[in-house]
């Protein structure tokens, strides 16, 4: 039996294509609004078209919780647009210390969306930085690139480690009223 070839265009990329009809067919391809040339013209396209919520990674959702919990009081501003002049978007931002907090996973240190991406977001980030430092704004840029999982990955409880030791500093130093009662006992130690 002859295999039927049908053209598209990568909703992506909007270059032309080949798909097999029996592919375009299947169960699954009957609600698919836009097809895609390659895998990662897929996972770019998603990427773009993401709603805002959609766009924060499992360790910042995850750190997020853990600093609401540890500091019920302490006021902290996520993904937030409006800090910088430039626009530019501080994951973590905690303004009674002027301190924000970047986490960074792997599109930040290699082209894993294509060249031009990663340029774009290396030069995104230079702009961001070189904004903090105008505005007076301590960055602290966390490397999430090899966090794998939240449960029993070393590289996650290092850098959760480092987010709330760098806020313990700050909070030690300013009111030690911001800390919960369970986050005392951590740091005192079981009796």
């Amino acid at each position: 039996m002859a295999r039927t070839f049908i053209e598209l265009i990568c909703a992506n990329c909007a270059k032309l294509f080949l798909k097999e009809q029996r592919q375009l067919s299947s169960s699954k391809a009957h609600n698919v609004k836009h097809f895609f040339c390659t895998r990662s013209c897929s996972v770019s396209f998603a990427n773009r078209h993401k709603a805002k919520r959609e766009l924060r990674s499992f360790v910042e959702i995850w750190l997020e919780g853990r600093i609401k919990e540890l500091y019920p009081t302490l006021e902290v501003l996520y993904n937030n647009k409006d800090i910088l002049p430039n626009g530019g978007e501080l994951d973590i931002f905690f303004p009674r210390f002027k301190m924000a907090a970047e986490l960074q996973g792997p599109q930040h240190f290699k082209p894993i969306y294509g060249q031009d991406n990663y340029e774009n977001t290396i030069k995104n980030d230079a702009a961001k930085a070189k904004a903090c430092l105008e505005e007076g704004i301590e960055l602290l840029i966390v490397d999430i690139s090899r966090v794998n999982s939240i449960r029993r990955d070393p590289e996650f409880a290092r850098v959760i480690e480092l987010v709330l030791s760098e806020i313990n500093k700050r909070v030690l130093l300013t009111d030690d009223s911001l800390f919960s009662i369970q986050h005392i006992e951590t740091l005192a130690g079981p009796d």
